[in-house]
């Protein structure tokens, strides 16, 4: 454990549910990070995660977590790809917000062994400090401190979702037909496998081209998985038919009276 031996993890419960790139990640997912972040503040080196002082294999990871070694494979790669954790040099997976805030408690620990604010101590010649008469308002220096400590590790504070631009996939979820959305986890865990924020233009043109047809919204629009799966972005649209060409296999006679048949709906 880390010599401090805190028993508690400073869990900002705000910043967790609000991280775009974490929620957008599958409930395992976010289940196997949890208990991630707990072996990481256990960790020798707090905020790393270590077995032994080398970094966590994934079989160790599967072990400690109580999961199958494949399935913390495609969970593990689930996370990184959304960036919700970083590497060192030997590939040890860390914590950055869990990281950062060790080394300033260690500064601290040495700060206050010394006797208190190095810049602060021993400075007799320092003038009074003097109040002012309308001293700033105690909500903007709390609002300006949370905002230059952001992270993405899913423990980090974050502005507020009206200033971040919507994720691609918020976009695509939230447009697509609402009663058909129960399997949004799948549908999260194949956008960010397949990495279709690259596709995401084409994605959201299928889609309104798919809400136009008549019945498709209310009827006929499969789960938000499976319309992901069918990929309906690549498919190219078929040329529009002229009604007065011939076609395969059409004998003169059938042709004949296709043709009387349209001039008279034409003329009606």
């Amino acid at each position: 454990m880390a010599k401090d031996k805190r028993p508690a993890l400073q869990f900002y419960v705000g910043d967790w549910m609000k991280d775009p790139d974490l929620r957008a990640c599958s409930y395992a997912a976010r289940g196997l990070w949890i208990d991630m972040l707990c072996l990481m503040y256990e960790s020798p080196r707090r905020g790393y995660l270590l077995v032994k002082d080398r970094p966590a294999s994934l079989t160790h990871i599967a072990r400690m977590t109580g999961g199958a070694t494949d399935e913390a494979a495609l969970l593990l790669k689930e996370l990184e790809d959304a960036g919700v954790f970083s590497r060192t040099g030997d590939t040890a997976i860390y914590c950055r917000r869990m990281v950062r805030d060790e080394q300033k408690a260690q500064k601290n620990r040495e700060n206050g062994a010394k006797g208190g604010n190095p810049r602060l101590v021993d400075k007799s010649d320092n003038p009074p400090v003097i109040p002012t008469a309308n001293p700033p308002d105690k909500g903007r220096l709390i609002r300006s401190v949370e905002d230059e400590d952001e992270d993405a590790d899913g423990i980090s504070s974050l502005s507020s979702e009206s200033t971040r631009a919507q994720e691609p996939f918020e976009q695509f979820f939230n447009e697509y037909p609402a009663d058909k959305r129960p399997s949004a986890m799948h549908a999260r865990l194949f956008w960010f496998r397949e990495g279709l924020d690259q596709h995401a233009d084409a994605i959201m043109a299928a889609l309104r081209r798919a809400k136009t047809k008549p019945g498709w919204v209310t009827t006929y629009a499969p789960r938000i998985d499976r319309w992901l799966e069918g990929r309906p972005w690549e498919a190219q649209e078929a040329p529009p038919v002229d009604p007065k060409a011939r076609r395969d296999g059409e004998t003169d006679v059938e042709y004949a009276l296709r043709m009387i048949a349209l001039e008279e709906s034409n003329a009606a």
